[in-house]
């Protein structure tokens, strides 16, 4: 089972189509906004009694401490990662007033990209569009500094 996850993953990484979280609290947020993911991997079962309720259609996956370490990009996991699939962009939809859109050029870190994805939220701004030379929203690492705000 591990090892088909690991193609699994592997996968989504290569095609770009997967947004993988490593936050307990990211998670739980993303889920509360409506998306369901495709895939739970946990080490302890106790971390999954602080989730929402998962669909049906969400495959659980218990892999060793080890394996997790494998998995991540952070130093210390918090014992779970959950993939989801990559939101289709939707844009903005008229309204009387004009929307606050923000774009941004060649932002490179993904640390940055993610603290003013994060701010833009605070302002509700309805959206950060990035030049193609700008880091890629949805890297683990981006998704770290939004706090999950993409999905805001």
């Amino acid at each position: 089972e591990y090892a088909d996850a690991m193609t699994f993953l592997k996968s989504k990484r290569r095609k770009g189509i997967g947004v993988f979280l490593e936050n307990i609290k990211m998670i739980s947020d993303v889920m509360k906004q409506g998306q369901t993911p495709s895939h739970i991997f946990y080490v302890k079962d106790a971390v999954l009694e602080k989730l929402p309720t998962l669909h049906e259609s969400t495959k659980t996956v218990q892999i060793t401490d080890k394996q997790m370490a494998r998995l991540t990009e952070v130093t210390t996991p918090q014992g779970i990662m959950a993939v989801f699939d990559r939101p289709a962009y939707i844009p903005p939809s008229r309204v009387d007033t004009i929307p606050l859109i923000i774009y941004l050029d060649q932002v490179g870190n993904p640390g940055n990209l993610g603290t003013i994805i994060r701010s833009a939220a605070g302002a509700a701004c309805s959206s950060v569009i990035t030049s193609p030379n700008s880091a890629d929203a949805w890297l683990p690492a981006t998704l770290r500094a939004s706090a999950a705000a993409n999905y805001l």
